[in-house]
């Protein structure tokens, strides 16, 4: 134990003098006559117990006295004792806020039981001492700069708030660095549970500074996590696949529901292991799907991993640009395909909008530059295109498949199909020639300067192809393989990611309802920024207006899942980190001198009340 104000001893030495005087010294009492002594014999050993130079007599008020004199002398002579839980003279706190922090294993959750660790800290902080406070989350940052303003301090800590991503413990702890720069006695104290990696610590850092690492939660905590939903359409049947895992030590058991567009669909048990992954497939479900969510009834400790959600189909539709003087046959047969919409215009009033467009079907035209981000279908090519080499037309004496079983070809007829005349193709490197006649390729597909490229060698209106019952079904596939389904739906991200949005071209407002029902205008300006609040889980509605209000709403869906932070293993305490060339534990003064304070106080209230009784 030692003393930072030892020179309080003086003082408290000249107060028990003082105290003692009292009692030693004879009081002057003025002379009276009186008839008899006989009722005054108690006053007589009272006059002899205050001659100078004699015992004190037994006395509770002294007692008293002495001890509140003690207590506070020693209050105000600081006392400490050294201990590897103090903080010592600066000190930086990082409060872990990710994900796995939500979990309920201790009450009311971890990161309330971390907080309230912190607060412990803060509130032993002296005013010789110094502490920052960082939040430990994806994107660590200081919430509270070196101080010994408690006050400061406490309302920082109340103001944080758990996050659903994971900690970037390498980040915080440069911030942290940075911050311990000229302090030799400085240390960081690291708050948090077992999904920090604590390999990130860079080991230049553990040798320059002093880390603690604090855990919390339970030794076993039970989850299961929904790991993924995913769709998939076949032949206008919708199908979804759930995978279940569960994280904990013992086996589990819960009931999984799907929800369809709201609406519960149906509900299966789900029995797993010790760190099994089960899988539920759901078939037949609703052709006209639009919105899946998977949802576990487990009461396990984190219930941000009990839901995936998932978007059918394509969150928005097909944009398909028609540039041709007047083609109604591909229109129509481009328009069969749900949620496809289709806008045509003259070669004369093309404008290129780059991303505005998933396809370009170029009509007997092609313009100088193409834009980015839409893949081609060339009809009817004329030369000089800058995509392909194509000559003057050549006249067709019949055509086949290169590949009967090529799926560009199911379920389409070609008996009894006549072109008349078509372009002269020279096949590049990165087309396959789907069908051919003898003087020249007539359907071609590939892959170029990153976009799809499909081309026809001959106008429809040159061929009895538009009035047969093929045309369509080649059409529809040739658009599914130039854009598709999946390729409409915005990715289902994990919470936290930004998400492009691409609106459609007659859109003049954008709007996104979250989960929660909050409401944010992205558009105006057009094109809008990346959508990044995306911390809620669950579906986000976009909202597009045109100029006369009409409504187009589509979905994207974020999901938590993240394996790192569903292990919900609880962190250890670390203890005092070693230090010094005799790696000992690193110990700093801690005073309890508010102990002492308060007991000389009660001392005092105990003293006055027994001088006034008396």
């Amino acid at each position: 134990m030692g003393f930072f104000a030892p020179s309080a001893f003086l003082i408290g030495a000249g107060l028990l003098v003082a105290i003692l005087a009292t009692y030693l010294l004879r009081p002057r009492r003025p002379a009276r006559r009186v008839s008899s002594t006989l009722l005054w014999l108690a006053a007589l050993n009272d006059v002899q117990a205050q001659q100078p130079w004699r015992r004190i007599p037994p006395s509770i008020l002294l007692l008293l006295q002495i001890a509140i004199l003690a207590a506070l002398i020693g209050a105000l002579a600081r006392p400490f004792l050294r201990s590897t839980e103090s903080t010592g003279p600066f000190s930086i706190v990082l409060l872990d806020a990710s994900a796995s922090m939500q979990a309920t294993d201790v009450a009311p959750s971890r990161f309330e039981v971390a907080r309230q660790r912190v607060a412990q800290t803060i509130d032993t902080l002296d005013s010789s001492e110094q502490m920052a406070l960082i939040s430990l989350d994806d994107q660590p940052h200081v919430v509270a700069p070196p101080t010994n303003d408690r006050t400061q301090l406490r309302r920082a800590l109340d103001s944080m708030r758990p996050t659903t991503r994971s900690a970037n413990l390498a980040a915080a702890l440069s911030i942290a660095g940075a911050l311990a720069a000229g302090h030799a006695d400085a240390q960081i104290t690291l708050v948090g549970d077992g999904s920090l990696d604590r390999t990130q610590v860079p080991a230049s850092l553990l040798q320059a500074i002093p880390i603690r690492y604090i855990g919390v939660g339970s030794a076993s905590p039970a989850n299961l996590a929904v790991a993924g939903l995913a769709t998939r359409v076949v032949n206008s049947q919708v199908s979804a696949l759930a995978r279940v895992i569960n994280v904990g030590d013992q086996s589990a058991q819960a009931t999984l529901t799907l929800r369809v567009d709201g609406a519960r669909f149906d509900a299966q048990t789900v029995n797993a292991a010790a760190g099994e992954t089960t899988q539920v497939q759901w078939d037949g479900l609703p052709g006209a799907a639009r919105t899946l969510e998977a949802r576990l009834d487990a009461g396990d400790t984190l219930t941000l991993d009990n839901a995936a959600w998932a978007v059918v189909g394509g969150d928005r539709p097909t944009r398909v640009l028609l540039v041709s003087d007047g083609n109604v046959f591909v229109e129509r047969a481009l328009g069969l395909r749900p949620g496809t919409e289709v806008t045509r215009v003259s070669p004369g009033d093309y404008v290129p909008r780059p991303q505005a467009f998933d396809l370009l079907v170029l009509d007997g035209f092609v313009p100088p530059v193409l834009p980015t981000g839409s893949n081609v279908w060339l009809l009817h090519p004329p030369p000089g295109n800058g995509l392909i080499a194509a000559g003057p037309d050549v006249l067709v004496s019949g055509f086949t498949a290169v590949h009967d079983s090529d799926p560009l070809l199911t379920d389409v007829p070609l008996g009894g199909v006549h072109i008349s005349r078509a372009r002269r193709i020279d096949p590049p490197a990165w087309a396959d020639v789907v069908l051919t006649a003898p003087e020249t390729p007539l359907l071609l597909v590939g892959q170029t300067q990153g976009r799809r490229v499909a081309v026809l060698g001959f106008d429809v209106h040159q061929s009895d192809l538009p009035l047969q019952p093929g045309f369509p079904v080649l059409t529809q596939h040739v658009l599914d393989w130039l854009v598709p389904r999946s390729s409409t739906a915005t990715p289902v991200v994990q919470v936290g990611e930004s998400v492009a949005l691409s609106p459609l071209p007659e859109s003049v407002s954008v709007e996104v309802i979250g989960p929660d029902g909050q409401r944010t205008e992205v558009s105006p300006p057009s094109p809008p920024a990346p959508f990044g609040a995306t911390d809620q889980p669950g579906l986000y509605q976009v909202v597009q207006r045109d100029a006369s209000g009409r409504e187009t709403t589509t979905w994207f869906a974020a999901n938590f899942l993240n394996p790192r932070e569903s292990q919900l293993a609880p962190g250890t305490d670390s203890g005092a980190p070693p230090v010094g060339p005799r790696r000992e534990p690193l110990q700093a003064p801690r005073e309890f001198w508010p102990v002492l304070a308060a007991v000389g106080l009660a001392l005092l209230a105990v003293e006055l009340a027994l001088a006034w009784w008396q």
